[in-house]
């Protein structure tokens, strides 16, 4: 079996290290090959939330946990939402010891602002 974008899942394991946590429901926005997939969680940062097929299982979400216009307009830029190829485009790599990602210019922003609220 295999998801296709769109897809509603739940994180079962997390053997590719996803920022998503085991338990979390999604939904499938961007695939990578057919083993790698992009889940977004309503709450969750918008980057490493990547999982392998394996660590996910297909799953009815209540709708009260879709990502709806209300949350999108709470939890993504207006700016990003009118100018999507503005922020496709400008990426930034970041490195953490050996480790490096490589982030959009949104995604930064939506950790600066998280890391605002916790402070």
């Amino acid at each position: 079996m295999s998801f296709k974008v769109g897809d509603k899942v739940r994180l079962i394991s997390n053997k590719a290290m996803s920022l998503n946590k085991i338990g979390d429901m999604g939904v499938v926005v961007d695939i990578e090959g057919n083993s790698r997939f992009r889940v977004k969680v309503v709450g969750r940062l918008e980057f490493s939330n990547w999982s392998y097929l394996d660590d996910l299982e297909l799953v009815e979400i209540p709708k009260r946990l879709e990502l709806t216009d209300e949350l999108k307009e709470k939890y993504i830029p207006k700016t990003e939402l009118e100018y999507p190829q503005v922020y496709k485009e400008e990426t930034y790599k970041l490195s953490f010891g050996t480790d490096i990602i490589t982030l959009t210019r949104g995604e930064i922003e939506q950790l600066q602002r998280k890391i605002g609220e916790l402070l």
